[in-house]
């Protein structure tokens, strides 16, 4: 594994553990060779025998930036701090842990499908434990499940939605016909704000005296931010909404779709309250238009990343991304006024919910329309409306 420190002084740089063979492990210090810089957040496992090199470029958890490959060649730029002796196999048992992936493609199905999928395959595994307990015996085949009702048909629904939009039908829940074929291509940057310790406890003792969720004060604050950096009245947002009800949050299937809010924000009476008012009125009353890919390459497009309310079902306990997968870089190059980022939207926020108390905050924006000079008003906004709020 290993452990990053941020740059900005001296003693900063990268530490990690290398195996070198029979049970030597030796501790890995290379100290950061430009100050001021800063480290990358996520590390994977540097997996590199003894004199082998590196592999260079590529993307995935075996592969490394080039500078990290020249920088590993050079003997001279790592100093071992400690060598350790592991314990042998009879001092210490190898634990092996088992994890469970769950990947859904938009093609079938959105985000929301993870519940009853997991929740499905952790109480067969619940279930199957539990009968092997019993018997002693887990390899006896095929064990009863436990019954419930068969879902409805989720295609048949889908179905429906699907028919209601070719017919022109004004149906609340009609498909949006969600697509790229009105493209927007731009170069910008990315800007992330996290929300946590003491701003994620103040913050949600707000939303619990308003009784409004969490989520829905992210957005409010977003659109104030939005409003107050770039001076509108009026803010327009493209939302991954479930539209998922009754029976229909245990079906698997694309029923997350598009749908488009329109916030007024006028610069002569709105305030910060109003604001999260607004919006959490405009969400719960689903007070919102069916998106229009006409308008895409216009479009500030929001999604939410929550994590299962359920974190640990059964013997299973949910990772983020981030914990657990991640290739190996040594330090970013500088990109901007170099190159940038590709952005498929003019701005983009993705809400990440990175455990029970931390959410993220990310921001895309194309740089013509959203400069450096936006973001800093933005960010500024958010701030100033925390406090509002707070205070």
């Amino acid at each position: 594994g290993a452990a990053a420190a941020d740059g900005g002084g001296d003693g900063s740089g990268v530490a990690w553990l290398r195996f070198e063979g029979g049970a030597a492990m030796k501790i890995v210090w290379q100290p950061d060779e430009r100050p001021g810089t800063r480290w990358a957040r996520r590390w994977g496992t540097l997996r590199k025998a003894p004199g082998e090199a590196l592999p260079r470029g590529g993307v995935g958890e075996a592969s490394c930036s080039e500078a990290r490959s020249e920088a590993v060649a050079a003997a001279p730029a790592f100093t071992v701090d400690a060598t350790a002796t592991l314990p042998s196999a009879d001092e210490a048992a190898t634990v092996t842990i088992s994890f469970l992936f769950v990947q859904v493609f938009h093609c079938f199905a959105d985000g929301a499908c993870y519940y009853p999928l997991v929740g499905d395959l952790v109480d067969a595994y619940v279930h199957a434990a539990a009968e092997a307990a019993k018997d002693g015996n887990f390899s006896q085949g095929a064990l009863p499940m436990p019954t419930r009702p068969p879902p409805p048909d989720a295609f048949e629904v889908l179905q429906g939605r699907l028919f209601e939009t070719l017919r022109f039908r004004p149906a609340a829940d009609r498909h949006s016909l969600r697509g790229a074929v009105w493209k927007y291509c731009g170069e910008g940057y990315s800007h992330n704000i996290c929300i946590r310790e003491e701003s994620f406890e103040a913050l949600n003792l707000c939303a619990v005296r308003y009784a409004i969720p969490f989520d829905y004060l992210l957005l409010a604050l977003t659109v104030l931010g939005t409003a107050r950096a770039g001076g509108e009245e009026r803010v327009e947002m493209t939302l991954y909404v479930p539209m998922r009800d009754g029976h229909e949050v245990s079906m698997v299937g694309l029923f997350a779709d598009w749908r488009d809010i329109v916030v007024a924000v006028p610069k002569a009476s709105a305030t910060t309250l109003g604001v999260v008012v607004q919006v959490a009125d405009i969400l719960r009353q689903r007070r919102w238009s069916v998106y229009n890919a006409l308008r895409k390459p216009e479009r500030t497009v929001c999604n939410f990343m929550h994590l299962d309310p359920q974190a640990s079902r059964g013997p299973f306990k949910q990772l983020e991304d981030g914990q657990w997968s991640g290739g190996d870089s040594l330090d970013y190059p500088p990109k901007r006024g170099h190159t940038m980022d590709y952005t498929n939207q003019p701005l983009r926020y993705d809400f990440i919910q990175e455990h029970a108390a931390a959410w993220w905050i990310c921001v895309k924006m194309e740089y013509r329309a959203h400069p450096p000079a936006w973001t800093r008003r933005m960010i500024c906004a958010i701030e100033e409306g925390i406090i509002d709020l707070v205070l």
